[in-house]
């Protein structure tokens, strides 16, 4: 009597190489045994047939096992090829009711195997097969793609909706800033994706390329009134005309030059030359019921450098 006992994708590989030896595929060698004492569930089969790359096998045993789908669907993700995708595309119209974790888990394989056509499958099937996925879907597949597969990161961007784009997290925002990838960065903020708690990196990131920053604002790139974080790093990066678009934008200076003073131990001030081009532009040009305070009211004996 054969037994098969077999409860991980991994305890198959094993398995797998014996069958092979034996008849040349796992599926031939199941038919051949035929009327013999082989246990073997209809999971297990299935599984063995995506292992195989038996499209037909694959379908009749699914069809045995189909409240299964959140299982078989990253391993037949995980499988290269245009059988894979068939595989895929077959769970994928059947699914219903996965988790966003199983979702962006199977979705994560399919990125891995390289096959652009098999992650779009995700992409336009993710509101009918997964009932709580969460507003980062999208963006989570792209930031994970943009490490290793940059060309589906890319190609998943361009056809992505800025609804999508908007609710990716901004850490998207920061990898392509740490690559110096303005294109990718542009593309993010033209769909809307909001970027401000991930501001200062950005800015940061884009230190040697500071006319991206200048380019990304003009372009819309959120920054929240209130974020002086993000003008201290384009004051401390030298940036002052990305600082002066802040300041166009509705941030207070006077309000910058107090957050300085109180936090000037976590953040300090490290570019005098750039904040004194500040400051005296912003002294010349403020108008409003302040203007009247003097500027050793505005310094408050604070220390520069």
């Amino acid at each position: 009597m054969i037994t098969l006992h077999l409860t991980r994708a991994d305890d198959y590989e094993g398995v797998e190489q014996l069958l092979r030896r034996v008849t040349g595929s796992i599926t031939e060698f199941v038919n051949e045994v035929g009327q013999r004492p082989l246990k073997i569930s209809d999971y297990d089969m299935a599984v063995l047939t995506i292992e195989d790359g038996d499209l037909t096998a694959f379908q009749a045993a699914y069809s045995k096992v189909p409240d299964q789908t959140a299982e078989l669907l990253p391993l037949a993700a995980g499988r290269p090829g245009a059988v894979g995708r068939k595989m895929t595309a077959h769970l994928l119209s059947n699914a219903k009711d996965l988790t966003g974790e199983q979702y962006l888990t199977a979705s994560k394989r399919a990125v891995d195997t390289g096959d652009f056509e098999k992650v779009r499958l995700f992409y336009e099937q993710a509101e009918h097969c997964a009932s709580d996925l969460p507003r980062t879907y999208y963006g989570d597949v792209i930031s994970y793609a943009y490490d290793e597969k940059i060309h589906i990161a890319k190609a998943l961007l361009k056809q992505a909706t800025p609804e999508q784009i908007g609710g990716a997290s901004p850490r998207l925002l920061h990898q392509a800033a740490l690559r110096d990838d303005y294109t990718t960065a542009s593309e993010l903020v033209k769909k809307g994706i909001h970027a401000d708690k991930a501001a200062v990196d950005v800015i940061r990131a884009f230190q040697r390329s500071p006319w991206a920053v200048t380019h990304l604002l003009e372009q819309g790139m959120e920054v929240e009134a209130h974020n002086y974080r993000a003008l201290h790093a384009c004051i401390n990066t030298g940036n002052t005309q990305a600082a002066q678009m802040l300041l166009e934008r509705g941030m207070d200076f006077g309000h910058y030059t107090d957050w300085t003073k109180t936090n000037a131990h976590n953040y300090p001030l490290t570019n005098d030359k750039a904040f004194e081009t500040l400051y005296d532009s912003w002294k010349q040009n403020f108008e409003g019921p302040d203007s009247m305070r003097s500027e050793e009211q505005q310094m408050g004996g604070m220390t520069l450098g």
